[in-house]
Order: structure tokens, then sequence, then C-alpha cells
């Protein structure tokens, strides 16, 4: 998933919507950007299975529950991160 992203970042010849070539800067912030929202994505996938096994694990240990319940709260708020980060480098 990173080599496409990172193919799909190169193919594009590092151009903004208006057609203008972006200095390095502003490449790089976009590069670390789009880094860390794939990067969010993976833990979110990795905690969805932490959830699963918790689930299963209470089955024999009830403590197990509460492990569920903070790996849980913390895939919320990176979602919830995610969703806002997304909200504010959205163009009107």
């Amino acid at each position: 998933a990173i080599a496409l992203t990172l193919r799909e970042r190169k193919d594009s010849k590092a151009q903004n919507p208006s057609g203008h070539e972006l200095d390095a800067q502003q490449l790089a912030q976009e590069s670390s950007h789009e880094l860390r929202q794939l990067l969010d994505r993976m833990l979110v996938e990795r905690l969805k299975a932490q959830e699963t096994e918790a689930i299963e694990a209470a089955r024999l240990d009830p403590n197990a529950l509460v492990r569920y319940r903070e790996i849980q709260a913390r895939r919320r708020q990176l979602e919830l991160a995610g969703e806002r980060a997304d909200t504010a480098t959205q163009v009107p």
C-alpha cells in the first residue's frame, strides 16, 4: 500500500489541483500527511483485530472486556481525529 501511494505521488508529477508544481517543502508536507493517514488506517485495522481477540478472550476471562473497551476507545479516538484532519484539509 505504501509503494502504491508513493507511486501515485510520483505519477502525479507533484502537481496540485491548479496544475502548478509544488515546491519541495509542500511536497514533503503532503507526503508526510498522506503517510500519517495511511499509518493511522493501518492502526485502526489492527485495533479492530485486537477488539475481536479481546471479545473472544472474554469467554474465558471477564477482564478481557475491560481491555476491549480500552482498545475500542483508542480506535474511536483515532478515527475521530482522522475525520477532523480530513475535514480541516478539505478545500471548500
